[in-house]
């Protein structure tokens, strides 16, 4: 029986295994699930309800004395003929969450499931809706390893950083050991273009041997980044293509340059700009 309103009144909302016939051994678990045993010897088996007691499914042939659960999420038996532990799920990982949050130019992606069953983990893939749509032009950017077997809730996070301006999808892999696999749903996010040229002032200043210099496009256009002697001898070009509007980083080594003071430009299309770093050995 069941009350909905804590225990003022009950109602019979199942019958699996006849009238009269007494529950003995009951227990939810830590996700929610119900089992359920009888009391007499012509009870045979034990059932499970995954939605709070709408509907049931024989999962043992065997009545039990107890029941248990312990934090693994194993679920131990007690019956006439032995004790038995079982890891029960119907399905190989039961994904309950799948979320992206965009800041900046990263993105960062979270998913949590219920249960998992032989799940050796999960493929991260994306791609970058500037292009045309098909199915090959996904790419795979890493693997998050899974937890094998266990009933109860796990997290899982995964950055994505340094993203050019554009709209992108995500979605999920979710492999087993035996090679089989299913895909989440996906998830589009939007990485916005920023509004004005930047050239930022280079991190760290001074520094040796290295430091990184950044920039902000607007806009798409074939960019200059070259690093000048005080003299106005250039040392390096750093940059010289084609860049779509977006936040951009460069690093610098200077490991075979003396000690002084150098120009870094920046140029695209009219814009240019000049700033000062400070190499000390």
């Amino acid at each position: 029986m069941i009350s909905t309103d804590n225990g003022i009144t009950w109602e019979q909302f199942c019958d699996f295994w006849g009238e009269d016939e007494p529950v003995k051994e009951i227990l939810i678990t830590s996700v929610g699930w119900i089992f359920a045993s009888g009391k007499n010897d012509n009870v045979n088996g034990i059932y499970l309800s995954e939605d709070n007691g709408t509907t049931w499914k024989k999962v043992f042939n065997e009545r039990a004395n107890a029941i248990a659960e312990d934090e693994n999420g194993f679920i131990y038996l007690g019956c006439p003929s032995g004790l038995y532990r079982i890891l029960y799920s119907d399905l190989p990982v039961e994904l309950v969450t799948f979320t992206t949050h965009v800041e900046g130019n990263d993105v960062t992606l979270n998913w949590a499931t219920k249960t998992e069953t032989n799940n050796s983990g999960f493929e991260i893939e994306r791609i970058f809706l500037e292009y045309k749509y098909t199915d090959n032009q996904w790419e795979t950017l890493d693997f998050v390893d899974g937890k094998g077997t266990i009933i109860g809730p796990n997290t899982y996070s995964f950055f994505d950083k340094n993203l050019q301006s554009g709209k992108y999808k995500y979605r999920l892999k979710q492999i087993d050991f035996d090679g089989s696999f299913e895909y989440s749903k996906e998830i589009e996010v939007e990485i916005n273009a920023p509004t004005q040229f930047v050239l930022e002032q280079n991190y760290p200043n001074p520094f040796n041997p290295s430091t990184t210099i950044s920039y902000q496009l607007p806009e798409r256009g074939k960019v200059s980044l070259i690093v000048y002697d005080i003299l106005g001898k250039e040392i390096v070009s750093l940059v010289n293509e084609y860049k779509t509007a977006g936040n951009y980083d460069v690093k610098f080594n200077t490991s075979t340059l003396p000690s002084g003071v150098y120009i870094y430009s920046l140029r695209l299309h009219d814009y240019s700009s000049v700033k000062k770093m400070t190499v000390i050995k």
